[in-house]
Formats: C-alpha cells, sequence, structure tokens
C-alpha cells in the first residue's frame, strides 16, 4: 500500500505507513456501502489521499482558511497550483538572504471569483506550510534554507488529487458543518465521515484552538457524531468520550501509541495513546 503524504507535515498527522494502514483498514471495515467521503477537518489531507479513488465523491472542510485555499488549488487547478508555488520559491529563495516567509502574499483570496486569484493564494499556502510545518519557522537562515530546499515532492503534488476534481469543498465551522450534513438524510446515510478534530485539551496551534481543544465544544461534536450512520472519529483516551460514545453503543479501538510534541510548548515530548471511535466494529 502507497503512503500517503498528504500536502505538507503537520504535528499529528497520520504520516506513519503502520498507522496508515491501520486507518485504511479499518474504513473499510464499514460494512453499510458508502458512495461518498467526507474529510470534517481535512488538515494536511493524509487520509483523504489514502482513500483517494476509492469513492465516488468526496468533500473535505476545515476551518483554516489556507488550507482551503491549498486543496482549492491542488484539487481545482493542480499543474498550475505547483508550477506557481516552485517559481514563488525559487524568487523567495534568490532575493533573500534571510527566507522571510512574511512576503507570502496572505492565502486568502479562496473566496474571490477570480481565478488566477485562488491559483496564487494556493501556491503561497502551498510553500508556507512546507516550510512552517517542517521546521522552518518563518525566518530561515541561508544555511538552513539549501536544507529546506526539497521540503515536499514536486512530482507527488502534479496529479496528487486527480481522482478529486469533483471535490466539494468548505470552509465552515465543524459543529456547523455537521449539522448540514445531517439535514440532508440521504446523502448523509451514503457518506463515510472521518473526523480528525483538535483533540480534547490538546495544546495546538489551530484556527479557534482554544474553543476547539474545550470540553464543550467535543460534548457538542460528539451528540452531532451520535446522529451519523457510517463514522469515524480520532482523538486521545478520554472520559469524555467514553460517556458521550462508547455509552451510545461505539466502538473504541487503539491505533498507535506515539510521541507529540505540543506546538505551544516547543521541546515538551509526551508518549500518548490515539484511539478511533467508530459507529461500526473493526
Amino acid at each position: 500500500m502507497r503512503l500517503a503524504r498528504g500536502a505538507y507535515s503537520i504535528i499529528g498527522g497520520k504520516g506513519g505507513k503502520t498507522e496508515q494502514d491501520l486507518y485504511k483498514s479499518y474504513i473499510a471495515k464499514c460494512e453499510v456501502p458508502t458512495s461518498r467521503f467526507v474529510d470534517t477537518c481535512v488538515g494536511a489531507g493524509n487520509i483523504t489521499s489514502l482513500v483517494a479513488g476509492q469513492f465516488e465523491e468526496y468533500a473535505i472542510n476545515d476551518l483554516d482558511m489556507m488550507n482551503v485555499s491549498l486543496f482549492y488549488g491542488l484539487v481545482k487547478h493542480n499543474k498550475e497550483t505547483v508550477e506557481q508555488a516552485i517559481e514563488l520559491e525559487k524568487s523567495f529563495e534568490v532575493k533573500n538572504g534571510y527566507c522571510n516567509l512574511d512576503i507570502i502574499n496572505s492565502p486568502r483570496t479562496f473566496r474571490f471569483r477570480n481565478e488566477e486569484g485562488r491559483i496564487k493564494a494556493a501556491a503561497s499556502a502551498l510553500v508556507y506550510k512546507n516550510y512552517l510545518f517542517n521546521g522552518a519557522g518563518n525566518h530561515m537562515s541561508p544555511a538552513k534554507l539549501k536544507t529546506r530546499t526539497k521540503v515536499w515532492n514536486r512530482r507527488y503534488m502534479l496529479g496528487m488529487y486527480d481522482s478529486l476534481s469533483n471535490c466539494q469543498i468548505s470552509n465552515i465551522d465543524l459543529i456547523k458543518y455537521l449539522d448540514r450534513e445531517l439535514e440532508d438524510t440521504e446523502k448523509m446515510e451514503r457518506s463515510f465521515y472521518f473526523i480528525d478534530p483538535p483533540y480534547l485539551e490538546a495544546q495546538v496551534n489551530y484556527v479557534d484552538s482554544d474553543r476547539c481543544t474545550a470540553e464543550d465544544f467535543h460534548r457538542q461534536l460528539c451528540q452531532r457524531v451520535r446522529q451519523l450512520k457510517n463514522v469515524m472519529i480520532c482523538g486521545f483516551e478520554s472520559d469524555l468520550y467514553t460517556e458521550e460514545l462508547e455509552a451510545y453503543g461505539f466502538y473504541k479501538t487503539l491505533i498507535c501509541e506515539k510521541y507529540v510534541s505540543a506546538s505551544r510548548q516547543r521541546g515538551t515530548r509526551r508518549k500518548v495513546k490515539e484511539f478511533i471511535w467508530t459507529s461500526y466494529p473493526v
């Protein structure tokens, strides 16, 4: 099985082959036939990339506008986005002794009607995310810059999401997104939902992370998850998920045990167990 690398590296991403093998096999164990795959918090897109081509329809959502811009470009204008990202990378490498990522235009043009602007935004986001999440930070010395010139695989990006050309892309709050899905019973029943939210009480930098890692948010999330027919949600072990999901018949499965480094506490590493909760036995 191929390794799904996604668009960039990310803390907490499903990047290990053993881990991805488990996710793929557990998604396949859903016995209810589904034709639509929904990634409600797409992040770097590892899992969506992993199952690309296996469903008739795809939908991805993320609260991070930069992510949405990035995937819009990769899905709708793949070649143009990758080519512009390569040229953008060259331009700031050559012209700046220190690679200041602040010079990249803020990729918030996803809502613009102009496709040229959207492609430019996607290219900016692709370069920014790959440097930022590969330990570069906002500034790099010339020496470090040389080691970061190939932090993303151009060939892999070309055609990366060919099978997702008709993918629906949205940028709304997770709770609101699920509420919309639940309103359409026919669509919901033929969909498989993969939910990888900011984890409960996790120390992460994320859009609206304080709210999205709070207990109240996760209780609201679990209430929606219980109404979905075919769903997998990821997280660390917690009494809240035991109370809100396991008590309602959800199945809990250990995925892996790994070390994580909290992005708000650089240098602090801790060993954690990552679980999934599914509406079906695995």
